[in-house]
């Protein structure tokens, strides 16, 4: 997939858009369970994680706010979905994502994980 970074503003913000709405739908078709735990992370710092063989998030409440579970949702749904994109790649996909998302598909997003959360 072309980098988001090397595309034009007009292509990339279609791109964005579209990856926003594809990202709404497969979380709300996902059968993937996410994790709001403490567990110690593979990598020290991470916010949170994804489990590729049981398509578990992790998501680690004391590392990240409201908002940035929202992000950490939104990109360890994209490992799931794209497993080959390394994680800058990801990493840029989620922000671009985040950003343009409008308060109420954040909130919806958040209630897509809650949904799907085991505390």
């Amino acid at each position: 997939m072309k980098s988001l970074s090397r595309m034009p503003k007009q292509e990339k913000n279609q791109r964005v858009r579209e990856l926003k709405l594809w990202l709404l739908e497969t979380i709300n078709d996902s059968t993937s369970k996410v994790f709001i735990s403490e567990k110690k992370l593979a990598t020290a710092h991470a916010m949170a994680e994804t489990d590729l063989t049981t398509e578990e998030i992790i998501v680690h409440p004391e590392r990240n706010s409201i908002a940035e579970s929202v992000h950490s949702f939104i990109h360890e749904h994209l490992h799931l979905q794209m497993p080959g994109e390394n994680e800058n790649s990801v990493f840029a996909m989620a922000k671009a994502v985040y950003e343009d998302m409008t308060l109420k598909e954040k909130q919806k997003m958040f209630r897509l994980m809650a949904r799907r959360a085991v505390w």
